[in-house]
């Protein structure tokens, strides 16, 4: 749905929902491949080890995360250079993008499993302080609540560094940039985990929303940034990535390298968008729609994947055509968990996301 705040480019809904699907894609792989091997719920050991750069690219898509991250810094700066922002009214426009679904399934879960309940867990979880220890876990209703956290402990932050940004320019977001890292490197030599620190906070995201505000910023202000040798750049650094990643023992692997990752992945996401919007002219019309209405289900694909997911796992429901586990897990996962995810996204779509996301305000002041 169209904003008032900010020019409508489409082609952000298109990389939104590539980043949803590719999350999909990267849980339905890895959970019931690791049924399918080991006769057993997943865990993060015997993680996919492959020499098929594509299959590696699947097996690590987590790093598609980032582009979620990335996408929210460089939409929300795009709208929001040179102009001031009302913080309430900005504050209530996001409360009613997040919060209506989120707690349908909070609450969905809470109904399921009440005897999981616990008070000053449910506060730390609408506080949106979910992506750390303490927080409501109603598997697999909440699966998903951390990355959400994360996303509007950012919007909480958004104002105040868009008029940072506004007033100082590039220099202060490279030099939060260095800080983070900074940071990083004192928290492990402190004895945190590299791999935890980087991937579940805001610290570790914070690389993200900046590069992502950097490049929103730099187009909003007139800058010919974009342009299609940007996305050959940004899908040959998603898969030399992932590849690499996965030989170096992929996600689970915890060593000091893994606080550089997000600056590296905010770096292919920019590199991505950039050069998807400079190609996205020449797709063809009808295949644009399908991809905006796939951006449009995102985050209710984001949030009902893992629930279908884990159903199907619960019922045993997987399919086993070819008896290979890394295939038969893809084939589940396209024949099973896309269109079940597509249309319960489609209903709470327009049952909770539409209705709310039409009571937005405008938060960009007059001039």
């Amino acid at each position: 749905m169209q904003s008032q705040n900010i020019r409508y480019m489409p082609e952000l809904d298109h990389i939104r929902g590539f980043a949803a699907f590719m999350i999909l894609f990267y849980h339905g792989l890895h959970v019931f491949s690791y049924q399918l091997r080991f006769n057993q719920p997943f865990n993060f050991t015997h993680w996919i080890e492959t020499d098929n750069p594509l299959m590696a690219l699947l097996a690590e898509a987590h790093i598609s995360l980032a582009l979620f991250m990335v996408l929210s810094g460089f939409l929300l700066a795009y709208g929001s250079t040179g102009k001031d922002i009302k913080y309430r009214t900005f504050l209530y426009n996001r409360v009613l993008r997040i919060y209506p679904l989120m707690m349908l399934f909070l609450v969905a879960g809470i109904c399921a499993f009440p005897k999981q309940f616990d008070f000053q867990s449910f506060i730390q979880t609408i506080v949106m302080m979910g992506n750390i220890n303490g927080r409501l876990d109603i598997w697999p209703f909440t699966a998903m609540f951390w990355a959400i956290a994360v996303e509007f402990q950012f919007y909480l932050l958004f104002p105040l560094l868009m008029l940072l940004l506004n007033r100082n320019g590039m220099k202060i977001i490279l030099a939060l940039l260095v800080l983070m890292l900074l940071l990083r490197f004192i928290g492990v030599m402190h004895g945190a985990s590299p791999r935890d620190m980087s991937y579940w906070t805001l610290l570790g995201r914070a690389d993200q929303f900046l590069l992502g505000m950097l490049a929103g910023n730099a187009l909003a202000s007139g800058k010919q940034i974009k342009h299609p040798i940007y996305l050959v750049f940004g899908l040959l650094g998603f898969i030399f990535l992932a590849f690499w990643f996965n030989h170096r023992g992929g996600w689970p692997v915890d060593e000091v390298w893994r606080i550089f990752i997000p600056l590296v992945e905010a770096i292919i996401c920019v590199s991505f968008i950039l050069g998807y919007c400079a190609v996205v002219k020449w797709l063809p019309t009808r295949l644009c729609q399908v991809f905006k209405s796939l951006g449009m289900l995102s985050f209710s694909v984001y949030l009902w994947h893992y629930v279908v997911i884990s159903t199907i796992q619960k019922g045993q429901w997987w399919l086993v055509i070819t008896n290979d586990p890394y295939y038969d897990a893809l084939m589940t996962t396209i024949l099973l968990v896309l269109p079940a995810s597509l249309m319960l996204s489609t209903l709470t779509w327009h049952a909770i996301e539409k209705p709310f996301l039409g009571m937005r305000r405008r938060y960009i002041a007059a001039s």
